[in-house]
């Protein structure tokens, strides 16, 4: 739960640098923006399942981490 809520606070920050480069001009951000996007939609769904102890939690933590791994791919572009 606060992996994922640090993930969250990271991910929002990103989103936010994003913003303001788009903002800017620089159209070539955007796929990352959506990454990033997806990324805080997972962990906070992650954390909120964690929080409730679901034993949905495992599963929602593997595809979290493929959609973690995604984001981070498109970062290092």
């Amino acid at each position: 739960m606060d992996a994922a809520g640090a993930c969250v606070a990271r991910a929002e920050a990103c989103l936010a640098h994003c913003l303001v480069l788009m903002g800017d001009g620089d159209t070539a951000i955007a796929a990352c923006a959506r990454s990033v996007n997806e990324t805080i939609t997972a962990c906070t769904a992650l954390q909120k399942l964690a929080a409730q102890n679901s034993s949905h939690a495992p599963k929602m933590a593997v595809l979290t981490e493929e959609i973690c791994r995604a984001c981070e791919d498109e970062c290092r572009k």
